[in-house]
């Protein structure tokens, strides 16, 4: 099974490719919401190179607590 990832949009290329830092790493992925392309700075939810939705920060920052107690993803942190 694979959990997705959450991690801040780095850079948008002109074809809706996205590096998205997760933890210490960089993530390439494609942005394929219809007619979403996200911004430099926006928190998203990718897997599997997809991103499949656009985080507030507010979610981000508690889902990214659950899964730094869990251990489940490298730790990060949204400031606010």
């Amino acid at each position: 099974m694979c959990l997705g990832e959450i991690g801040r949009v780095e850079s948008v290329d002109a074809d809706g490719r996205v590096s998205v830092r997760v933890g210490a790493r960089l993530r390439d992925a494609a942005a394929l919401i219809p007619g979403v392309v996200p911004a430099v700075g926006t928190w998203v939810l990718i897997n599997s190179g997809i991103v499949l939705e656009e985080l507030e920060p507010e979610r981000a920052r508690d889902a990214l607590e659950i899964r730094n107690a869990w251990h489940l993803q490298e730790p990060m942190e949204v400031a606010s």
